[in-house]
């Protein structure tokens, strides 16, 4: 087995948490305080997310607006955040990452590996549009905090909540 760049737990290791397993790098198991720059957050959260998404896609789940399908979306578009935003990766490197869980898992799970193609299909696509969702939204918010302190506001208008959500 090749080692990836990033990856996920193996849990035959001894450590107090499956994140102190990871080899996502560089995670130095930091946390609260002590994690000034958000970085091992980062790493925890997106190896927990995309191995998240992984079983559930497998098993038949799709992100939509209902129910259960809604809470795959968050999931996918809050570990997408991470990735962009916190470990500054392009657009794509999220759903790069599922190969990596069916490489570690897919012979204890193997519907990880039939629906390998699917799950990457689904993952990627949702990642794309998230992207241009995100990029829409802090560009409108930009946009309109510019516009807001020009007239010398101390607080944005509600309507942009609304807009924005």
């Amino acid at each position: 087995m090749s080692t990836p760049a990033w990856g996920l737990s193996d849990l035959s290791q001894s450590s107090k948490t499956n994140f102190q397993t990871t080899t996502l790098i560089p995670y130095s198991g930091k946390f609260g305080n002590d994690d000034v720059d958000g970085i091992d957050t980062a790493y925890r959260v997106v190896a927990d997310h995309v191995q998240t998404l992984s079983f559930a896609l497998s098993d038949g789940g799709v992100p939509n607006n209902v129910g259960r399908g809604y809470v795959l979306r968050r999931i996918l578009r809050r570990g997408s955040r991470y990735v962009r935003k916190t470990l500054g990766a392009p657009i794509g490197s999220f759903f790069s990452l599922m190969p990596v869980v069916v490489e570690t898992m897919g012979d204890i799970f193997p519907e990880l590996t039939k629906k390998q193609d699917d799950i990457k299909e689904i993952l990627d696509e949702e990642e794309e549009s998230f992207s241009r969702t995100l990029d829409w939204g802090e560009k409108l918010f930009d946009q309109y905090a510019i516009c807001m302190k020009d007239q010398g506001a101390k607080e944005l208008n509600g309507a942009l909540y609304c807009i924005l959500w």
